[in-house]
């Protein structure tokens, strides 16, 4: 999408081709939420390269220079007169007649942050999403048993670039943290795990997932590719305290631990009860 942005070409002409590690350039991963960003900036710089050697092809057509020139849809044209110009491949065969095949790289790295010392770099990133989220849970106070019935997510992500795309990496990221709050954990009697395939590894159902509003807010980021920053891990992480504060509001029982399952909410209860401490509802 960043590419046939930069271009102005239809997505379909946009293609990612598989590459031999060993004779690629070095990358140090696909993690840490950073592929829109460092990836989406290297791949604008390369389009931009790409970009200036169809302008200067498409000026030599129209006789205008370069300054006058803009790229609009599937087509470059004169600014002041949209009527003069040449379509995207009349631009493409003129650059290739020049120079054959065209070439184009990009490369991105952060602006430096932190300080001089060694490891100073370390947690940093050029940018950051944010997210608030609010959930409602149903919870019985004789069994502990308790559902999600509707979470509201608004995230920060700056731009998003696919929009449909961001909203189900949120819905898919609660669907991962209600696993960690209601049973995901690894059970081991000393050294033998209990659990070792998924089908005792405890993830929610479809049936179990609740009504999800996706918001997405904020504003451009000035470093992101067009605005964007991410929406990897950073959507997940809101919804873990988001449940465990609604099953607090429900019933008075704060857990500390994951997963929050319900012998946990029954002996909380049982707790406060000891304690003279009434269930919040009663």
């Amino acid at each position: 999408a960043i590419v046939a942005e930069v271009l102005g070409v239809d997505l379909e002409r946009v293609h990612v081709q598989r590459v031999d590690s060993d004779v690629s350039p070095i990358d140090i991963g696909s993690y840490s939420s950073r592929v829109t960003f460092m990836m989406g900036n290297a791949a604008r710089r390369a389009a931009e390269d790409l970009k200036a050697q169809l302008l200067r092809a498409a000026s030599h057509r129209t006789g205008h220079p370069v300054e006058q020139l803009e790229v609009a849809y599937e087509r470059i044209q004169v600014r002041h007169r949209p009527e003069v110009g040449v379509t995207f491949m009349e631009a493409l065969h003129a650059a290739m007649e020049r120079a054959g095949a065209l070439t184009a790289t990009g490369a991105y790295s952060s602006p430096p942050m932190g300080g001089s010392f060694k490891g100073a770099r370390a947690g940093t990133a050029p940018a950051y999403s944010f997210g608030a989220y609010v959930a409602e849970v149903a919870v019985d106070p004789e069994t502990g048993l308790y559902r999600a019935e509707k979470m509201w997510a608004a995230f920060d992500c700056g731009r998003p670039l696919n929009r449909l795309a961001v909203e189900g990496q949120v819905e898919g990221s609660i669907h991962m943290a209600l696993g960690q709050v209601m049973g995901e954990s690894m059970n081991y009697r000393g050294a033998r795990l209990l659990n070792p395939s998924l089908l005792e590894y405890k993830i929610p159902a479809p049936a179990q997932m609740p009504e999800i509003e996706v918001l997405l807010v904020g504003d451009d980021d000035p470093e992101g590719p067009f605005g964007a920053k991410e929406a990897g891990e950073g959507p997940l992480i809101a919804a873990l305290p988001a449940m465990g504060n609604a099953i607090y509001d429900a019933v008075g029982v704060r857990c500390y631990e994951l997963p929050i399952t319900p012998d946990r909410i029954v002996r909380g209860i049982e707790d406060r009860r000891k304690e003279g401490r009434a269930w919040k509802g009663a």
